[in-house]
């Protein structure tokens, strides 16, 4: 064979082999990013869900503590009594009630809470006074949107915020088909269980029309009698917060919820208008995570661009969600593809190398 069909035939076969390599060195970082990224949204789906399950059990032990709090059993105790003796007398105390805590409030709706009560004026108001500064701060300092005392009968009897729900009954009232009259009913139903009962995310008129989400648990007397039912509603933000803590060294990646409907119950980072209970999300991920299924997936997500999604499913009482945790697949291969640049590189040194081993003279042994 002539040098010059030999160094022909060399540089082919060199360019051909270097290429074969360079392409499975390629592929094999890609699959290894890939693995890394899937890696990665399993673990914050996991920790999403912990989290997520940790805030709930808190707020579970902090609306027991309050339910079975000694001053505030007596306050619920003389609330019944003196809404059933208001009646009995042919007075009106939820007209009562609205009347000094809304219309002649000296604060604007949303600002209601911060109104100082006047002891003496009333056996109520007196109470009032003493209770309402501790439940207020506890309110603020926890992140609870509001704090409800509901006697058996469903009258709102109490509430920090004194919103357009405060005075009236869960029972015929306008809100009795609300998350609040929900989770009424239901504490009083599982009274004898003691369950914590909890409502799903929904928008709810008091509060602006803005998604609320309520829990509550029924009140026991010293005797065991019930006296009435405690509820919370719980702050959306801190939801949002916990779901948002994914994103963290991502362009692209989100966690959220979804809802037994296929709408989200939490805030797509994508958005800058709310998308709670707005936005759709039927996709496969999302289906599978309401069916109870665990995994991850290459999927298109909720704005039709291609995702790799870890989801999985969330019980809240009788409730499920779906709870995913997703990232581009366009971000997963830009991080494979800037490793090309050394592999290149490292090709050419090893088909460099190779010329130089092949151009060197043959030398005699001995």
């Amino acid at each position: 064979m002539s040098q010059k069909k030999f160094w022909a035939w060399t540089l082919c076969t060199l360019g051909l082999v270097t290429l074969l390599a360079g392409w499975t060195a390629n592929r094999a970082v890609l699959g290894q990013r890939i693995a890394e990224a899937e890696d990665y949204l399993l673990l914050q789906n996991n920790l999403r869900r912990e989290v997520l399950a940790r805030f709930l059990e808190t707020a579970e032990a902090e609306l027991r503590f309050w339910s079975s709090n000694p001053e505030l059993v007596g306050f619920q105790r003389f609330l019944s009594l003196a809404w059933a003796d208001a009646v009995a007398q042919g007075t009106d105390p939820e007209q009562r009630l609205r009347k000094v805590y809304i219309e002649d409030n000296p604060y604007p709706e949303g600002e209601r809470g911060r109104f100082v009560d006047e002891p003496q004026a009333s056996p109520y108001r007196t109470l009032h006074a003493r209770l309402h500064p501790l439940t207020r701060k506890f309110v603020t300092e926890r992140g609870y949107y509001d704090f409800f005392l509901i006697d058996p009968d469903g009258h709102v009897s109490y509430s920090v915020e004194k919103e357009d729900d405060f005075g009236t009954s869960l029972i015929d009232g306008p809100y009795r088909d609300t998350g609040l009259g929900d989770v009424f009913r239901r504490a009083l139903a599982s009274e004898a269980e003691d369950r914590v009962v909890y409502s799903d995310f929904e928008s709810y008129a008091p509060s602006n029309g803005d998604p609320a989400m309520f829990m509550a648990n029924a009140m026991h007397d010293s005797d065991g009698k019930l006296i009435g039912v405690l509820a919370f509603q719980l702050p959306t933000d801190r939801i949002a917060h916990i779901m948002d803590a994914a994103r963290a060294g991502s362009s692209s990646g989100e966690a959220y919820i979804v809802g037994e409907d296929r709408r989200m119950r939490s805030q797509s980072r994508f958005s800058e208008e709310s998308t709670v209970l707005k936005t759709e999300v039927d996709t496969g991920p999302a289906r599978q995570a309401l069916d109870g299924e665990y995994g991850v997936t290459l999927a298109e997500d909720y704005r039709g661009i291609e995702v790799y999604s870890a989801y999985s499913s969330f019980t809240l009482d009788e409730h499920q969600w779906g709870l995913l945790v997703e990232i581009d697949r366009a971000e997963v291969l830009e991080r494979a593809s800037g490793q090309r640049g050394w592999l290149a590189g490292l090709m050419i040194l090893l088909c460099g190398l190779s010329l130089i081993h092949i151009s060197e003279p043959t030398r005699p042994v001995g």
